[in-house]
Order: structure tokens, then C-alpha cells, then sequence
């Protein structure tokens, strides 16, 4: 077994605040806006998220 594969520990994610943050941009723009520009939206925020990161949430979550 590699030693990599041995110590890898998982990190687990928090991303409560940007959940709250994609659904108050979702209802204010009226559900208009797709992942790209919520992307850059939240990049504006403050929050540094992959555009496939955002597209996986807000498809789980809206």
C-alpha cells in the first residue's frame, strides 16, 4: 500500500455560508442567473469557489 494512500485524510467542507449566499442571489435576481454568473457573483463576495463546485451546489440545493 503507498504511504500517500495510507495517511490520506479527507477534508470535509463547510459551505453553509456560501449556501446562504447562492440562494439570496437565486431569489434576487429571479432565478436568472446560471452557475457563471453566480460564479463571479460570489468570487465579488468574497467566496473563491470552481465553477463545478457551485454548479454541484446549487443543483442539490435550489
Amino acid at each position: 500500500m503507498p504511504r500517500s494512500s495510507f495517511y490520506y485524510k479527507e477534508i470535509k467542507r463547510d459551505y453553509h455560508g456560501v449556501k446562504e449566499a447562492i440562494l439570496s442571489l437565486y431569489k434576487k435576481n429571479r432565478k436568472r442567473d446560471g452557475y457563471r454568473p453566480m460564479t463571479f457573483k460570489l468570487r465579488q463576495r468574497g467566496f473563491h469557489l470552481n465553477h463545478k463546485t457551485l454548479l454541484k451546489l446549487s443543483l442539490i440545493h435550489i
